[in-house]
């Protein structure tokens, strides 16, 4: 910072009161006041003007110093009390001390001035500077010059008054207004911003209170609405609830004599289905025992009239045609017996009451293998159930082998009779085509029909039927029912 010449750093400024008094010390000390530059030619003063000049001097509350040709020929108590130095080490100071002594960042604009003043004979009328005190702490001078003529030479007369108190309460208020203000702009925007938030609040709570205000008068309406309806519908409640009273009592006894109707139409059905079986059971062995019997006595004697008319002696052509006719007759009783067990068979299987429902179920299953092109493999075990769960499940199986060979096209059938717990199931599975269950089941001219039939008198046993099956998969029929099943509806056949 003071790498030039010691003239080409600033000075410090002093006032012109100084000035003034300086210039007469010197007059009085040194040299004629003409060589002041005055016109006076009038004498000196007298001994008791110069005490009052060094004493005002000497004891000035400002420090004072004169300067020439950069060297501080004079300085006054005060200054030395400012800065911490001596008078001799004030008017000592060198180029290279006053660079170690006065580091301060404002020195060299003060000497640059100081340099201009004795140039020019220009100073600026007032400065502040900052400077290094002599114990190293940091100090505040306000200074003040003059540049006037002495002897020949360019001369300073400076004061300087200590202002650091000053300049750390300036500084400190600086700060603390500096804070402030960062203090103020953080809260005057939160405020802000709390001012919109609070408008917009404001704005939300004014739209909540109209929207309620408009649903509470919407809801005081439909109150004052609903309440009406609901007078009306309450006088016609109760004229209802009367009515309704009324009839719960006719639908109470009307009840009461539809369920002892119920217990008489189950009781008849049962009684019609016992009568019925035994009916069949009847005619079953009548049709077998008898007529069988009958028809094959008839066969036997028509064998027997053949055999003779073989040995007759009569005319050829006679005998030919008795025997044509004896054949016939063979051939038509044959037909006739095949026929009466058929009817028998469907009447009422008989193997149901000779071989049980394991066989029964089994000879079925044969006899669709034998004049069918499906095969049918069959396991069952034997089982004790009702007569009309018997019969029921005969059916069935009846029903759904011949679905089977008509409908699916299948080549193979499984049938298993099992028991599990309490319940008895006969499944059928089969590899044909399979089949749209809802549309076979609800769709009365679909070939379903007798599945339905089956179902429905399937449930009436108390047991239930599972049809898993879909087009091109082959189909699965599993019946289940208890083994306490007893019929309370008719035998459909």
């Amino acid at each position: 910072m003071f790498d030039e010449p010691f003239t080409d750093h600033p000075t410090p400024q002093f006032g012109p009161q100084l000035a003034t008094i300086l210039q007469k010390m010197s007059g009085l000390n040194r040299a004629p006041a003409a060589a002041l530059g005055s016109s006076s030619s009038a004498a000196a003063p007298d001994f008791p003007v110069q005490v009052l000049h060094q004493a005002l001097v000497e004891q000035s509350p400002q420090g004072m110093a004169m300067i020439q040709a950069f060297h501080l020929v004079y300085t006054n108590p005060m200054l030395s009390q400012i800065t911490g130095y001596t008078a001799e080490e004030l008017q000592a100071l060198t180029v290279e001390m006053v660079k170690t002594t006065f580091p301060a960042a404002d020195l060299p604009q003060a000497w640059q001035q100081l340099v201009q003043s004795l140039e020019t004979g220009l100073l600026e009328p007032r400065l502040e500077l900052c400077f290094r005190h002599k114990d190293g702490t940091t100090r505040w001078a306000e200074t003040q010059a003059t540049a006037v003529q002495f002897q020949g030479q360019p001369t300073i007369l400076a004061t300087c008054t200590d202002i650091t108190r000053r300049k750390q309460d300036e500084l400190e208020l600086q700060k603390v207004y500096g804070e402030l203000e960062v203090r103020v702009r953080e809260r005057a925007e939160a405020l802000a911003t709390a001012n919109q938030a609070l408008q917009a609040q404001i704005i939300e709570r004014k739209q909540a209170e109209i929207a309620l205000q408009e649903a509470h008068h919407q809801l005081e309406m439909r109150v004052a609405e609903r309440t009406q309806a609901l007078a009306h519908l309450n006088a016609a409640l109760e004229q209802e609830n009367e009515e309704k009273s009324r009839l719960f009592d006719q639908v109470k006894r009307q009840g009461e004599q539809l369920q002892i109707l119920a217990e008489r139409r189950q009781r008849l059905a049962h009684k019609v289905i016992v009568a019925q079986e035994e009916e069949r059971r009847r005619v079953s062995r009548e049709l077998h025992d008898e007529a069988g019997q009958a028809l094959t006595a008839m066969k036997v004697g028509l064998e027997m009239i053949l055999a003779d008319l073989n040995t007759a002696d009569d005319s050829h052509t006679t005998y030919q045609m008795v025997q044509e006719r004896l054949q016939q007759a063979i051939a038509l009783s044959e037909e006739t017996s095949a026929r009466i067990r058929d009817l028998a068979h469907n009447l009422r299987p008989a193997a149901l009451d000779d071989l049980g429902l394991n066989l029964a179920l089994e000879g079925l299953c044969h006899d669709f293998s034998t004049w069918s092109n499906l095969g049918v493999v069959y396991d069952g075990i034997d089982v004790h159930l009702s007569s009309a769960a018997e019969i029921c499940l005969f059916r069935f199986l009846q029903e759904a082998l011949t679905n089977v060979v008509r409908h699916a096209c299948a080549h193979q059938a499984w049938v298993k009779l099992s028991q599990k717990s309490t319940v008895v199931q006969l499944s059928i599975l089969d590899d044909g085509q399979g089949f749209d269950v809802a549309q076979t089941l609800h769709h009365p001219h679909t070939p379903g029909m007798g599945l339905l039939g089956m179902q429905e008198r399937i449930e009436s046993l108390g047991g239930q039927l599972e049809i898993d099956s879909s087009p091109q998969e082959g189909a699965h029929l599993v019946v289940t029912i208890p083994l306490t099943a007893s019929a309370p509806m008719p035998e459909v056949i």
